[in-house]
């Protein structure tokens, strides 16, 4: 077997332009935007590089989002802290010009009462996990500010009617 029909199911199309020698292109891509974050979390790889920290350029990305973005559906970003970037919120804008359907960022919260950040996950992504996995630290004030930052962005989707979805993923062991 070269493949299990389970993963592929869904993607007939890109199976068959395998076979026939096509080009196949991903269904998601995930892209740290950057290596930089905001938290200094333990265990976490980045925390060792928190500088320089490499940060991709909006012109990288826009060559590579014209030629995936025509033909991947999904584009995931990360990080680091892809929130922090100064350019999110046109990687945002230029992700959805280019053609991926689905944009989700996966982020710490600490950005997310940016109104620039805020303003361009309602217009632009439809999905943002948070990552909680301080929860079972009790009430630190980053995990406060954490919860209210959520709050605020819940509240402009609610009172703006976005579809934009929040996510959370957290350890449920501190192990």
């Amino acid at each position: 077997r070269v493949f299990s029909p389970s993963k592929v199911d869904t993607h007939a199309d890109r199976v068959e332009a395998y076979w026939r020698g096509d080009p196949i292109y991903p269904v998601t891509i995930e892209l740290d935007l950057t290596q930089r974050c905001t938290r200094a979390c333990p265990d976490c790889p980045y925390s060792a590089v928190r500088s320089p920290g490499l940060t991709l350029s909006l012109p990288f990305l826009d060559r590579l989002f014209s030629i995936l973005g025509p033909h991947t559906p999904g584009l995931i970003l990360s990080g680091g802290e892809a929130t922090s970037v100064a350019h999110y919120p046109q990687t945002l804008a230029l992700a959805r010009q280019k053609g991926f359907r689905e944009i989700s960022t996966i982020t710490n919260g600490t950005c997310l009462d940016q109104p620039a950040v805020q303003d361009a996950l309602l217009a632009h992504a439809t999905c943002v996990r948070v990552s909680l996995y301080d929860w079972q630290d009790g009430d630190t004030p980053s995990f406060l500010k954490t919860l209210h930052n959520l709050e605020v962005l819940r509240n402009r989707i609610d009172a703006e009617g976005s579809s934009l979805m929040i996510g959370a993923s957290l350890l449920t062991r501190s192990q």
